[in-house]
């Protein structure tokens, strides 16, 4: 591989080896008077990801898209956000999490996850193509350089 092609693949974005999925509630994070009188009816919950989302999925997940996504499909007024290696479900409960919630949350990060890929594939070509025209620009250039005599 030559150096600017080195140059310019050392900056593209790494794919992860693996998609980006939701493992289990952490349960240290709930709320302490849960089950209690007076323990909240809606509540952040917060859920371990099986590793740190990558900044293009991080974006996706946050769209307006994907709360608009889970309104749609009864979720009104649940909010999601990424916290480092956590997705922070907002305005929810356990129940609705168990009723159906946690299962759209699993078919969007599998579409994100799938989007990611797509949009990462699409970006390797773009700079696979880039890669190929800087190489034939470099080319020319040293070509005509080598035609320039400095004879009398």
């Amino acid at each position: 591989m030559d150096a600017t092609r080195e140059s310019i693949t050392e900056r593209a974005p790494r794919l992860p080896e693996q998609a980006i999925g939701l493992n289990a509630i952490v349960a240290s994070a709930l709320p302490w008077n849960l089950g209690t009188a007076r323990g909240p009816s809606k509540y952040t919950v917060m859920v371990a990801l099986s590793r740190r989302a990558e900044p293009y999925e991080i974006d996706l997940i946050q769209h307006p898209s994907s709360v608009r996504r889970l309104s749609d499909a009864g979720y009104e007024g649940v909010n999601i956000a990424i916290a480092g290696r956590r997705l922070l479900v907002e305005h929810t409960n356990l129940e609705q999490l168990r009723s159906g919630l946690a299962g759209e949350l699993a078919r969007l990060f599998r579409d994100v996850s799938v989007a990611a890929l797509a949009q990462h594939g699409q970006r390797r070509s773009e700079l696979e193509a880039l890669v190929l025209l800087e190489r034939d620009r470099r080319e020319a250039v040293e070509a005509l350089a080598a035609e320039v005599r400095f004879t009398c």
